[in-house]
């Protein structure tokens, strides 16, 4: 019996696994490390129904000074996460709690020209999935 196809199969398929191969970039980021692992952009999560991420306005006029946006989520149905979270990162840094709640709106009256925020819902304050992201900006 001849293995050669098989063994090649298998070395491909191991291949594939370790360099991301026939990953889809719409599924939803998982986390896995410590905390300091959050600062680089996770995945962009796949769609799912009752998801919201908004910033109004986006984006945020200044005039000299610190602009301000309202950003309101929604975690999904009723009920499907209720420790969601929302984290905000500035600049590429560190993620910082932003909310911890489902469903809310809160206004974030610190964005300044020159800088990019980054909001990311998660189904929970550990991180585990990211649901939705929203980068913000602001206009002098």
């Amino acid at each position: 019996m001849n293995l050669r196809p098989a063994v090649l199969l298998l070395c491909a398929c191991s291949i594939g696994l370790l360099t991301g191969c026939g990953e889809n970039s719409t599924t939803p980021a998982t986390s896995g490390g410590s905390p300091a692992s959050k600062n680089a952009s996770p995945a962009d999560p796949a769609p799912q129904p009752g998801v919201t991420l908004t910033a109004t306005p986006n984006p945020v006029p200044t005039s000299g000074g610190p602009g301000k946006t309202t950003i309101a989520w929604e975690a999904g149905a009723a009920g499907a996460n209720p420790d969601a979270a929302v984290y905000v990162v500035t600049d590429g840094g560190a993620e910082a709690l932003f909310a911890k709640e489902p469903k809310g709106s809160s206004e974030a009256p610190w964005i300044q020209a020159d800088h990019t925020y980054e909001f990311r819902l998660y189904n929970n304050a550990e991180r585990q999935q990211l649901l939705a992201r929203l980068n913000v900006t602001a206009t002098k």
